[in-house]
């Protein structure tokens, strides 16, 4: 089974300011001289930060088991 998954940038969030950049309000300035890295080092951080929330989620999930646990045994 092979699957595929397609990427569109369609915003960027500030984490500084807090603030939505839409792609549409500033297309004219994303030009080959503003990029800061290549399509292939893009789609290595992509998967890269997949791979993170990925092991994020089973440690909360984990976390959140284990207090469930801890919970259920100090009502017994």
């Amino acid at each position: 089974m092979v699957i595929l998954l397609d990427y569109r940038l369609v915003g960027f969030w500030n984490v500084q300011t807090k603030q939505t950049i839409k792609v549409s309000e500033i297309r004219e300035e994303i030009i080959p001289e503003n990029r800061i890295c290549t399509l292939e080092q893009a789609e290595v951080y992509v998967k890269s930060v997949e791979s993170f929330m990925e092991d994020m989620e089973s440690e909360e999930r984990a976390r959140d088991n284990h207090l469930m646990i801890g919970h259920k045994m100090r009502n017994m």
